[in-house]
This record gives structure tokens, C-alpha cells and sequence, in this order.
């Protein structure tokens, strides 16, 4: 388990509705972790699914703005001007 989560941290509070509470208890039985060290692990996966989604969305966007950009360079000054007149 990484470091972070293993240190003592702040107590907070949560209300689980009665049934997400059981799926949760379910795992960690199964897992033999205790329900908080198995919501601490599934939040912890969850946020670095999500970090990496973001990065692939922005490297995805960063290769689109480089593909518009080379595009628009490649137009004439007449069409590029054209477009951008389009674009106001």
C-alpha cells in the first residue's frame, strides 16, 4: 500500500447509503482490510484513474491544437484570413 495511506490522517465523517455500505464491507471481507483501509484504497485508485484520464485528455487536446495549427498555416494568407474572419 503506498505511504499515503498508511499514516494516521484526519477522521472524517461519511454517510453511505445502507446498501453502498454493504457492498463496501463485502470487499473489504473479502480483501480481509477493514472497511476504511478499503475505502481508502478504492477513493486512492479512483483519483488516479482520474489523473490519468485528465493527462490523456490533455495530451489529446494538445495533439488536436497542433493539428489545427499546422493546418491553418498550411492555407493560403487569402483562406486563413477567410477563416479567421469566419471565426469572429
Amino acid at each position: 500500500m503506498p505511504t499515503e495511506f498508511t499514516t494516521q490522517g484526519n477522521k472524517f465523517v461519511i454517510r453511505l447509503p445502507a446498501s453502498l455500505r454493504k457492498k463496501i464491507l463485502q470487499i473489504s471481507r473479502r480483501h480481509q482490510r477493514s472497511m476504511n483501509s478499503e475505502i481508502i484504497l478504492l477513493l486512492g485508485r479512483y483519483l488516479e484513474e482520474q489523473r490519468s484520464q485528465d493527462v490523456i485528455a490533455n495530451d489529446q487536446q494538445e495533439a488536436l491544437e497542433s493539428k489545427l495549427s499546422r493546418k491553418l498555416r498550411a492555407l493560403s494568407a487569402e483562406k486563413r484570413e477567410a477563416l479567421l474572419a469566419l471565426l469572429e
